[in-house]
């Protein structure tokens, strides 16, 4: 059996029309004997399409070929008729314009209609005149129209309620089947379909069942699909978790990768940052669910609690917070104070730790310790003001605040705070106030309650100068005089000073014992003239802080109204002299036990 060749003289078809026929045709290759036969290429055929009568075993000693419309061979219903000898063909009164003939007498209808459906007969001549009359059927079916859902509620809730799907259509006789998702819906114990499946039912819905939805009618022909349909469940959602590749980051080296993971489906994720919704930055990019937040590089700013957020047709629910830390050098901070020289029990002192950084825990330190709280001690939420009320003496010191995170850590550099009070008196104590020349060690202490205070020595009521023989302690709160001299007697006092206040200690007598030397008696004249003259006696010696006292003839001199001693008993003067006066004077200089006379020195008075 041959193939359909070119259509016979007069007859149009496209060029992909006859490439479907050959394509169709191209493998009959059928024993001589066999019968002939008709089929319809495609059996069932849409209306405006073109549909071939294809003969199978009718080339073989054939001369020509006529085609009928019906069951019989009846000239009033010639379509076409074809002359294989000549090529040539004859239309008949069933002709429509719309046939073609080919070589091997198969039939093409093109544009076929619904009034084309019906029998049709070939009428095949041999040379020897003989005729085989074969019959066969075509079907035409109308276009089927676009179909139309109709649902009961297209948002309904999982578990309560009922879904009712209704594919409406304005043809008879089609088939109707659903697709969910584009695909053919798998029927459960849940879902049902009418006798005629134009009704869906879902009872009770649940989120499984939200999606598109679409009916399909068709004929043997033809179909057609609706638009799609949606349905949406709504369902509580459940709480989300945020998982994280690392929770604690290094600023600049570190990706950090949060995911939201939940068990529902279809559910839309949204994501905050320490309680307000996430501004995405140029580091940060959204997976295309919205479930994966990448940071890449990290930065400090980025540290927080992060949260995700599952919503569906107004249910939600957000996950607990996840905390990102992320690690970074620490600036050195510094300590600022509202004044760094304040009056006990007056003023209020502000110190606050300023930093540049975020999210650093504060720390205090006083004189190189970890600062102990007082009641009158009080911290900031974030530690990083320190409020003293009242200063006292005892807050006066070196402050301190450091900064740390995760590890790293830094300092500030110390603020001096001072406490202005005042000062107590101060005591002098000494070893001994009464020591021997060369022999003895004096150590003199200054002893205060106060601290903080600035100690200074005085001597005589002047500003100490210190000789090689005296040390000062490294607070200058001790005096040691080693060994001590007899230059070394007389009064001591220390001052204690703070801030612009002072007070000193009463002064403390230092005496010094050493070996009297032998004093002379000096006089103006040793001959005088009573009545007349003045006589002048001088008590010379070369030690200091000595006592003088006056000798007449052995015994104490007892002052008459004509006599007058110095302010130090060292000068004796008469006047006028007398006669009594003549004799012997001595002057004797004593020191804490120690005492020495001089030689007797003779006074003579003339009488008139």
């Amino acid at each position: 059996m041959e193939p359909p060749s070119a259509p016979a003289h007069g007859g149009r078809i496209s060029w992909h029309r006859l490439l479907l026929a050959v394509s169709l045709l191209s493998f009959w290759n059928l024993p001589a004997t066999a019968q002939i036969t008709i089929e319809s290429v495609p059996f069932k055929t849409a209306e405006g399409r073109d549909v071939l009568l294809l003969a199978h075993n009718a080339t073989e000693d054939t001369l020509g070929y006529s085609w009928y419309r019906g069951e019989r061979v009846e000239n009033n219903q010639l379509i076409i008729l074809y002359r294989v000898d000549i090529q040539a063909n004859t239309t008949g009164p069933a002709y429509s314009g719309r046939e073609i003939i080919y070589p091997n007498g198969s039939l093409l209808f093109q544009n076929a209609t619904q009034n084309d459906t019906g029998y049709y007969t070939l009428m095949v001549t041999k040379n020897d005149l003989q005729r085989e009359i074969v019959t066969g059927l075509l079907r035409v079916y109308p276009p089927v129209t676009k179909p139309i859902i109709e649902a009961n509620s297209t948002t309904v809730t999982e578990q309560k309620d009922t879904v009712v799907l209704t594919c409406i259509i304005n043809d008879t006789e089609v088939s109707i089947r659903w697709l969910f998702n584009g695909q053919s819906l798998l029927l459960t114990e849940r879902i049902k379909l009418s006798q005629e499946n134009s009704t869906l039912t879902i009872e009770p819905v649940r989120r499984e069942d939200a999606g598109n939805y679409q009916c399909e009618a068709s004929n043997p022909g033809n179909s057609s699909l609706s638009d799609p349909l949606r349905l949406d469940v709504k369902y509580p959602v459940a709480k989300p978790i945020v998982e994280a590749n690392s929770t604690t980051v290094t600023e600049h080296e570190d990706t950090v990768v949060l995911k939201c993971l939940t068990n529902d489906t279809g559910v839309a994720i949204s994501w905050f940052f320490n309680g307000q919704s996430l501004l995405l930055t140029e580091r940060m990019e959204l997976s295309q669910d919205n479930g994966t937040l990448t940071i890449e590089p990290v930065r400090r700013e980025d540290a927080g609690h992060y949260q995700c957020e599952a919503s569906h047709l107004g249910n939600s629910s957000k996950s607990d917070p996840l905390r990102l830390d992320v690690k970074y050098p620490v600036a050195k901070p510094i300590v600022e104070a509202n004044s760094t020289t304040v009056t006990e029990h007056e003023d209020t002192v502000v110190l606050k730790c300023l930093t540049n950084d975020t999210g650093v825990a504060i720390s205090w330190f006083f004189n190189g310790q970890s600062l102990l709280l007082t009641e009158r001690m009080e911290l900031s939420q974030d530690n990083g003001t320190l409020t003293i009320e009242p200063v006292r003496r005892e807050d006066a010191g070196h402050y301190q605040c450091e900064a740390s995170h995760l590890g790293n850590s830094s300092k500030s550099d110390p603020l001096r705070l001072d406490v202005k009070y005042p000062v107590a008196k101060p005591i002098i104590e000494a070893n001994n106030t009464t020591v021997t020349e060369h022999e003895d060690t004096v150590v003199l202490k200054c002893l205060t309650n106060d601290t903080g205070v600035a100690i200074s020595w005085f001597f005589n009521g002047q500003s100490l100068l210190l000789t090689e023989r005296m040390e000062l302690s490294q607070d200058n709160g001790t005096l040691t005089i080693e060994p001590v001299r007899r230059e070394d007697a007389g009064h001591y006092q220390c001052e204690a000073s703070h801030l612009g206040n002072s007070s000193k200690s009463d002064p403390l007598r230092l005496d010094v014992k050493y070996p009297v030397a032998k004093p002379i008696v000096e006089a103006n004249s040793t001959t005088v003239t009573e009545h007349e003259d003045t006589v002048v006696l001088k008590c010379l010696t070369n030690d200091t802080g000595v006592a003088i006292s006056w000798f007449f003839n052995g015994q104490s001199l007892l002052l008459t109204e004509r006599m007058e001693l110095s302010q130090d008993n060292g000068t004796l003067t008469i006047e006028p002299v007398r006669r009594e006066d003549a004799g012997h004077y001595q002057c004797e200089a004593s020191h804490l036990g120690n005492s020495s006379k001089s030689d007797p020195l003779r006074l003579d008075v003339k009488c008139e």
